[in-house]
């Protein structure tokens, strides 16, 4: 499928200069594995919970608790109604200073 797609130049385009020909042979020779093996892996990039099974565990497990108890969508709706109250008391504060004027 890959060999399908391509980059097809109108019949009316100028031919390429050879410099530019010989950079794009050079593009098309790049062994993008090589250079991706050679280089050594970032350290910051790791989790340190890589082989750590009851990290995964542990936090699977406390999902599903929650999920079980429904302490996530009792938290989720305790939040929804503080910021909701929080927004109103904001609305009403301002409606009240322009009022003054």
């Amino acid at each position: 499928m890959t060999d399908e797609i391509g980059i097809y130049r109108p019949l009316e385009a100028p031919e390429l200069q050879p410099s530019i020909l010989d950079l794009m042979a050079r593009v098309d020779n790049i062994d993008k594995e090589g250079v991706r093996l050679g280089q050594e892996p970032d350290s910051r990039m790791i989790s340190q919970h890589l082989n750590n099974q009851n990290f995964k565990l542990g936090n699977r497990l406390l999902f599903m608790l929650k999920q079980l108890t429904g302490i996530s969508l009792i938290k989720s709706n305790k939040n929804m109604n503080r910021q909701w109250g929080d927004f109103k008391k904001g609305k009403k504060r301002s409606s009240n200073r322009l009022s003054k004027f």
